[in-house]
């Protein structure tokens, strides 16, 4: 059975497939002192943004993160 931190990995690396097809290299990619990941990804079909930010607050139950993957035109 996988466990919590098997799927989130799995999520991740699915949210930045959908953007650059097969990773190729994920050397741009850094993790900040508060667990936030920000870089590029380099896949078969070009290359993506990656970055974290930090989600809660006022009226939401749990602070987590958010991960935005965008293309590099």
């Amino acid at each position: 059975m996988l466990n919590d931190v098997a799927i989130k990995k799995e999520m991740f690396i699915n949210r930045i497939k959908e953007v650059t097809g097969d990773i190729k290299n994920l050397n741009g990619l850094n993790m900040g002192m508060n667990g936030e990941i920000n870089g590029i990804a380099e896949g078969e079909n070009g290359k993506a943004k990656v970055e974290t930010i930090g989600a809660g607050g006022y009226n939401i139950q749990c602070y987590h993160f958010r991960v935005l993957v965008n293309e590099i035109k």
